[in-house]
């Protein structure tokens, strides 16, 4: 196989020894160089099949990415005898009529169609309780991460967010030592102290109390996050697409605050909720889809730390979990088409 990276290393004659498969996008398909090796004969000899994946694309991505649009003029350089193919699960009468101009389709080319029935999806429609900037209707997502009595999987630390005090100030305080990622005054507090007190007391005790003091974060902090990322786990994976960046980001925010608000600690309430979209790195978007396709199990350290994607359409091509349990639509989508494709992520 011959991708975009490489092809330039590559010339026609190369290209001609033995089979290949040429990846490339439609930007380095209609560049001078690509257009130079497909003027070679022998190349031309050897190519026996076009296929464009994703045909909605060229429609929708059209108006951004030029090259989209222009893909008729490959079809010009390119021997009529070679099958000139492509696919997609979601193309509409009206978009299938305009695909076929913009790729240059015969007006009578053979459309062969078949079911896109998906019997394990099922569409759930519900009205907006709340003004849609607000984000509050997407609260219910994180609603499995709410406090339950649970253990840490090194069993050497027992919930203790559900054996809180009885007295209120003392639980608030407590919560809010731990959302600030305050651990030691957590700990204090857990054994009905405070910071000035056990360092007094210490202090009398022994000379190494600033070192014993520093010491009990570290564990505390592991078993507290390791009961956060318990929590989190209990929410089903999920993606959420929306239409604008500033939307996302916006009502990740939102979904982080109300974890945090549970008592869990902002790092690992940051890592159950993730951005995606085409603004982000190569790098970074890489990093999140090879986290978020790790398949939930018994060992919590195997699972994957991300729970909920809030995303755009840069988070579609190419993912192919088997275990996101739901993908919600945030509002209207730009078409059925964006609708149908975003759905066909889930299950």
């Amino acid at each position: 196989m011959v991708c975009s990276t490489a092809y330039r290393n590559l010339s026609a004659c190369e290209l001609t020894v033995d089979r290949f498969v040429v990846l490339v996008s439609p930007e380095i398909a209609l560049s001078d160089p690509f257009l130079e090796i497909l003027q070679d004969q022998r190349f031309q000899k050897r190519l026996v099949l076009v296929a464009i994946d994703e045909l909605h694309i060229v429609d929708q991505w059209g108006t951004f990415r030029k090259p989209y649009s222009q893909l008729a003029i490959l079809r010009d350089r390119i021997d009529r005898r070679v099958p000139w193919f492509g696919t997609s699960a979601t193309l509409d009468p009206i978009m299938l009529e305009q695909v076929k101009k913009l790729v240059g389709f015969a007006p009578d080319v053979k459309v062969i169609r078949t079911s896109m029935d998906r019997p394990d999806i099922r569409f759930i429609i519900q009205p907006m309780q709340h003004a849609w900037t607000s984000f509050k209707d997407l609260e219910f997502l994180v609603e499995n991460a709410k406090e339950q009595r649970t253990r840490a999987v090194d069993g050497g630390f027992v919930d203790m967010l559900a054996n809180l005090p009885a007295d209120e100030e003392k639980t608030a305080g407590l919560q809010d030592a731990i959302r600030q990622g305050k651990y030691q005054d957590a700990w204090l507090q857990l054994q009905g102290k405070d910071l000035g007190s056990f360092a007094r007391e210490q202090t009398i005790k022994s000379n190494s109390a600033q070192k014993e003091l520093a010491a009990i974060p570290q564990s505390f902090r592991v078993d507290i996050d390791t009961i956060g990322r318990q929590r989190c786990r209990r929410i089903p994976k999920t993606i959420v697409y929306m239409e604008h960046i500033t939307d996302i980001e916006l009502a990740a925010q939102f979904l982080i605050s109300r974890i945090v608000a549970m008592g869990i600690s902002m790092k690992v309430a940051s890592d159950a909720i993730k951005c995606y979209h085409s603004e982000l790195a190569e790098d970074d978007k890489r990093a999140i889809s090879t986290q978020f396709a790790r398949r939930d199990c018994d060992r919590l350290m195997d699972c994957s730390k991300y729970r909920i994607i809030l995303a755009t359409d840069a988070m579609g091509m190419g993912i192919n979990n088997p275990d996101i349990f739901r993908v919600v639509q945030y509002r209207l989508p730009a078409s059925m088409c964006s609708l149908m494709q975003r759905a066909g992520r889930a299950a």
